[in-house]
């Protein structure tokens, strides 16, 4: 009886898990909590929303640990566990000395901590074998790129707003647009907060996808070209760059191979570059250092560095919009509370001096890892993957130059740490995690 209950456990998990990467995109939540930080008006950042990835999550988290509770838990490569902890202390240690004290605020944060962890186990253990992963993230990442293209083709929202898509027309204000001359559309936003979000998960696919299996011809091909128009329907130049650096140092891998066996390959990814570069230095305008944009990054980055030597240990995990009037002699609109655009910056601000070396230490000792990794791996194919995730690792910490989400929004925390765990997992046993043959041949 129980062998056959524990069946039923680890398929219910397996289910719960498929929909957790499935909705993951997706920003339907319920608000639990709200801090009260005296500015009248809702601060996202300061507020606890039971979201519905989080859902399935926790019930994935509870089928795998009543099936799994006599047996040994794998918890991957022992460098990126030890890394993963030691970031994950320094984010709750600065919860407890943070000026701002609300206990209910800390507690949730600290579920959302276990979450984490939860996440990362699951990963880990293999509940879904890496290829089903990412067949998953890359179909709804598919779905995602179609969505933002029409959205900007009609300049308008396509009725999934259960779903977290948001009110897109031509009169909302504060909406991502980009502007040449006279003319003004309103960038991809698919069911994320922000344009840039969506273009951050699909350099994430995108990458993926020269893993991905096809079944049909032309499958990937199609993939490809439907989530890089997504892509560029975005505008998202952090994005856009992350995957330009990615495609350069994937030609520089196989560049002689490339130039034998898959000319048409080569030229492709050429091409996808060049046209990545035009889009780059020219969809906001012919001068780029004038952008409004790129100027209130680095005013961003100056006030977070004066928050940074007011509260040395750092003013607490999530709580920088809370200090922000500190540093700055400005009045700020609604609109203006949010984190600043550099993830290492924001890490500074809100952990001090400890969290920002071990954030530091943690892309060294990761991105050295997966390096020397390939030394012991004794097939083409499973190079072809590490380096695959090598450069999805840093196209994530390219992106983190530009933008905050992979630390301060639940989606890019989440999205962070189930990469994290699928490094692991690899990492610790590559050879039978997900064999890539067929990817890894195309190159």
């Amino acid at each position: 009886m129980f062998p056959r209950l524990n069946k039923h456990l680890e398929r219910f998990c397996r289910w719960s898990f498929m929909a957790f990467i499935v909705t993951l995109p997706f920003q339907s939540n319920l608000l639990i909590y709200q801090a009260d930080w005296g500015r009248g008006f809702l601060n996202p950042y300061l507020s606890i929303a039971l979201t519905l990835p989080e859902v399935f999550l926790l019930s994935a988290g509870a089928f795998f640990a009543i099936a799994h509770h006599k047996k040994r838990w794998k918890w991957g490569d022992s460098t990126f566990l030890k890394v993963g902890a030691f970031l994950l202390l320094a984010l709750l240690a600065s919860l407890v000395t943070t000026p701002f004290q609300d206990t209910e605020l800390h507690l949730f944060m600290g579920i959302k901590a276990m979450e984490a962890i939860v996440l990362y186990i699951l990963t880990t253990n293999g509940v879904l074998r890496q290829n089903k992963i990412l067949k998953f993230f890359i179909g709804i990442m598919t779905l995602e790129a179609l969505l933002g293209l029409l959205q900007v083709l009609s300049q308008s929202r396509w009725g999934l707003g259960f779903l977290g898509e948001p009110s897109l027309t031509p009169d909302t204000a504060h909406l991502a647009k980009i502007s040449w001359g006279s003319f003004t559309w309103i960038r991809a936003y698919g069911t994320f907060p922000h344009p840039n979000i969506l273009g951050g998960f699909l350099v994430v696919s995108l990458l993926a996808t020269f893993l991905y299996n096809p079944t049909r011809r032309h499958e990937r091909e199609i993939l490809l070209a439907l989530q890089f128009a997504g892509l560029i329907a975005t505008c998202s130049r952090s994005a856009l760059l992350a995957l330009s650096c990615s495609l350069v140092l994937l030609c520089f891998w196989y560049a002689n191979k490339l130039k034998k066996e898959n000319k048409a390959v080569l030229g492709t990814l050429t091409g996808i570059f060049l046209i990545e570069m035009i889009l780059l230095f020219w969809s906001r305008g012919t001068f780029p250092w004038n952008d409004p944009a790129l100027l209130s990054r680095w005013s961003g980055y100056k006030e977070a560095f004066a928050l940074f030597q007011q509260y040395p240990l750092g003013v607490g995990w999530n709580h920088y919009t809370l200090f922000l009037d500190q540093s700055t002699a400005m009045a700020l609109q609604p609109w203006d509370y949010q984190p600043v655009h550099n993830v290492y910056l924001l890490a500074l601000a809100e952990t001090g001096l400890l969290g920002f070396v071990v954030a530091l230490v943690a892309i060294v000792l990761v991105i050295k890892k997966m390096f020397l990794l390939h030394k012991t791996l004794s097939t083409p194919e499973l190079a072809f993957k590490k380096r695959v995730f090598t450069l999805i690792g840093l196209s994530v910490v390219i992106i983190g130059l530009f933008d905050h989400y992979w630390m301060s929004l639940e989606q890019g925390r989440l999205l962070l740490v189930l990469l994290w765990g699928m490094f692991a997992h690899f990492v610790s046993d590559p050879l039978h995690v997900f064999p890539v043959r067929r990817g890894g041949r195309h190159l």
